[in-house]
């Protein structure tokens, strides 16, 4: 028989963004056999230096509206600050997701609070899905993300 709890689909639905926004920007060290690496660690192990071939064939310029990987570390940190709100507890929570050294410093219920509020503010502030957040649309008179 089908649920016709709509708020409770809703709900559902929503739980299962959050935890997808945040597993793709910061991964998840709790799976297993394999933790799974998100976007932010994969580009904080890449160098942002680039090298360019200059030709008489290059493309136009770059579009400096688009934003960098240093704006998406920026932008990623900022969020986990807001959420997580002390010194202490913004430590935790990157010894805890980003450099995987103590997988005990939060209760799972905290884990998945912590989760749900990070993965909310991903998505609201659009850098959930990460695809579209270095994507740019260049419109006369403005730029804008799309």
């Amino acid at each position: 028989m089908a649920d016709s709890n709509k708020s409770r689909k809703d709900s559902t639905v929503r739980f299962a963004r959050n935890k997808a926004a945040f597993e793709e920007v910061l991964g998840n060290p709790f799976v297993k056999p394999e933790p799974l690496q998100g976007h932010y660690q994969r580009f904080k192990t890449k160098s942002v230096i680039k090298s360019t071939v200059y030709s008489d064939e290059t493309a136009a310029t770059r579009n400096n509206c688009q934003p960098t990987v240093l704006d998406f570390f920026c932008d990623v940190e900022r969020i986990v600050g807001k959420v997580m709100v002390t010194k202490d507890r913004i430590d935790l929570f990157w010894r805890t997701y980003v450099t995987d050294e103590d997988d005990r410093l939060f209760t799972p219920q905290e884990r998945e609070e912590i989760e749900q509020q990070v993965g909310s503010s991903l998505l609201e502030l659009k850098l959930s899905p990460v695809l579209g957040y270095f994507k740019t649309e260049r419109k006369p008179g403005m730029m804008t993300r799309k």
